[in-house]
This record gives C-alpha cells, structure tokens and sequence, in this order.
C-alpha cells in the first residue's frame, strides 16, 4: 500500500493547521529557487558575521539571527509555507519546531534564544548589556548547525496538503 503525501505529514500536522487557520502562515507555490535563495542568503550573512564580528557586534549578531531565520524560513518554503505578518518570527519557529522536535528540538530552542537575544539588541533597555562578541561567537555556531540542519531536510520535505 503507497503512502499518500498526507499521510507523510503526522509531526507537527496539527500545529501547521493551526498556524494556517489563525492565518500565522500561509500557503505558497513551491519554488525550489527561492528555497534556494534563502540558502544562499543564509551563507552569505554568515560569512559576513565572521568578518565583522570583532568590530561591530550588535550587526554581527543581527546578520546570524538572519541567517538562522532564512536557513528556517527555506524549510517552511520547500513545503509551501510562510509565515505571515501575523506571526512573524515566532510562527518560524512554532511551524519547525512542530515538525522536528524531535529529533532537533534543541537546535530549535537555540534559535529561539538568538530571537530573544536579538530583541535585547534592537530594543535596548537603559543599563542592559549591549551585544558582545562573546554572544556573537556563542551564537554563531547556533546560526550554522541551523544551515546545516535545513540543507540536509529541505531534499526530503513534501509539499504541505491541508
């Protein structure tokens, strides 16, 4: 008996419904080049964090936030999703998580902490810490285990089927 592509989709099914109804994410075409783009864009932000890691931080650490979201956001492309302005940042992470947790929870949390760490740099609060190199070389290995993880399923993810 074959598998229908539904029935491919048990981890995180719910979940991904959910986001879709309470319009956090939408549904896209497929379209292996833009998952592809996000890829890109991914390694490219990582290979700038290293230049300027020393000299600017606070950037530093924006451009491997961005990296993780786009290596994250390709996932959810390959299989036709999105998130949507509703649910920004935190349906990425809701929708990946749902799917591979487990086996990569923790790699999914860690993103989360680079999102949190993030907020601390672009709304900063009187005598906070600002972004150090020290979270920039913390967060940088987060960033690329994140690319890594994503080059490695996008190949295999279906399309998602409502």
């Amino acid at each position: 008996m074959t598998r229908s592509v539904t029935d491919q989709w048990g981890q995180g099914r719910v979940t991904i419904l959910q986001l879709l109804r309470e319009r956090h994410l939408e549904t896209i075409p497929p379209n292996p080049a833009h998952v592809e783009l996000l890829l890109n864009r991914a390694e490219q932000n990582l290979t700038t964090v290293q230049q300027i890691s020393q000299d600017n931080p606070g950037l530093a650490y924006d451009g491997l936030y961005d990296a993780a979201r786009f290596a994250l956001t390709a996932i959810l492309a390959q299989q036709g999703l999105r998130p949507t302005r509703v649910g920004g940042h935190l349906a990425v992470v809701e929708a990946v998580r749902a799917q591979l947790d487990p086996p990569l929870g923790e790699k999914i949390l860690q993103f989360d902490r680079l999102r949190r760490t993030r907020h601390r740099n672009e709304y900063p609060v009187p005598d906070a810490p600002g972004i150090t190199r020290h979270d920039v070389a913390t967060g940088l290995p987060v960033a690329q285990g994140l690319l890594a993880i994503a080059r490695r399923v996008v190949p295999n993810l279906p399309v998602f089927h409502a």
